[in-house]
Formats: structure tokens, sequence, C-alpha cells
């Protein structure tokens, strides 16, 4: 008769315990639902899209940073509104300022412009398959303009006037008045991206 071996019989004891503990666990997640492929490709397209615009980004100047206080300023109402406030709250970006930028650039509806900017958040085209979104859809839209506003946050450390003078006039431009004028970058922006920036953040475009 074979000798009982307590190792095995404790070892066996081990792999039925973890077998209980995780089956659940695994089956739930199968259950989780998954984010949209667009969604997905939208994360990844901005990593590699944003840092290809700034690479070339070597001046270190004194940049305008919004105070965040933005109590004093008015929040559009309206369901695609809402809708731009959770997009913004998503990507970690101020919804007021989010919702006036969007109703600055379409008023929240999905137009065309003489540009050829599409949808509430007005991407242009390339920018929009760039990233992988349908522009003309609201939500992927409102998205792909917080993970872009996001960006420029990020690269000029929360400054509003710039990150909005970038998705107004390009990034290109912003570079440019940044490398001649330093800190006087604004008074040399296009009239109206000083007007875009103004009516959304007000008091001069300096919240």
């Amino acid at each position: 008769m074979k000798k009982f071996n307590p190792f095995s019989f404790i070892l066996l004891i081990i792999i039925v315990g973890c077998i209980l503990v995780f089956a659940p666990q695994m089956q739930q997640s199968k259950h989780l639902p998954a984010q949209p492929s667009w969604y997905q490709s939208l994360q990844q397209q901005l990593h590699q899209v944003l840092p290809s615009l700034f690479h070339s980004v070597s001046v270190q100047m004194p940049v305008a940073h919004s105070s965040t206080k933005v109590a004093h300023l008015s929040s559009p109402a309206g369901s695609c509104f809402d809708l731009a406030r959770v997009a913004a709250v998503q990507n970690g970006i101020d919804p007021t300022l989010y919702a006036r930028q969007i109703n600055e650039e379409s008023g929240c509806t999905n137009v065309t412009s003489p540009a050829g900017a599409r949808g509430v958040a007005q991407l242009m085209p390339e920018m929009a398959m760039s990233l992988g979104v349908d522009a003309g859809n609201m939500w992927q839209s409102l998205q792909a303009g917080a993970h872009l506003m996001a960006g420029y946050l990020k690269i000029y450390s929360g400054s509003w006037p710039l990150a909005l003078a970038c998705y107004n006039a390009g990034s290109g431009a912003v570079r440019q008045a940044l490398a001649n004028y330093g800190a006087s970058w604004y008074a040399h922006m296009p009239a109206e991206t000083q007007q875009y920036i103004t009516a959304i953040l007000g008091n001069g475009g300096q919240a």
C-alpha cells in the first residue's frame, strides 16, 4: 500500500483553494464592458500625435497660467454641454472652461466651418483621421477635443491661454510666437485667436 504523502495533500489543498478564489473573479471579468475600439485607438494615437507636435520645443519662456478661478464664468446649459463637461472631467481638465470652449467652437452643434473643421469640437479632417475618430459623432468629437486640450495643458504646465491658442491657431503658430516674443506671445497671435481666448476665459484672455 502506497504511503500517504502529507506534502502532496497540502499542495492539493492550495491548488483547490486558488481555484475557488480566482475562478469567480475570472468569470466576472468576462462580463465587464470593454472600452469602445475608437476610444482605445484615440488614446493610443494621442500618445503619438502630441509628442510629434511638440518634440522640437526647446524654448523655455515665461508662460501665462490661468488661475483656475472660474466661479465668475457662466457655463452653458444643455445635454450636449453636459456631455462636454463629462468628457472634461474624464480627461482631467476644467469642465466649465471646456464647455465654454465648445460653445465658442460650434455652439455644441454638428457644423462644418469654412476652413473644413467638423463636429462639435471642430476637428480638422486630418486631425480626426490621425486620432481615428468620427468628427461627426458628438461624443467622439467631445472626447477628442478634451484629450487634445489635456495634452496641450500638460505640455504648457496648465496654461489655458496657451492651450487654447494651440487648439485655435495651431501648435506651430504658438511655438513660433513663444520663440520670437516669449512672455509677450499673446499680443502677437492672430486677432481671431485673441478673441477666441478672451471669449472663453474672460479678463483679457488671462482667466
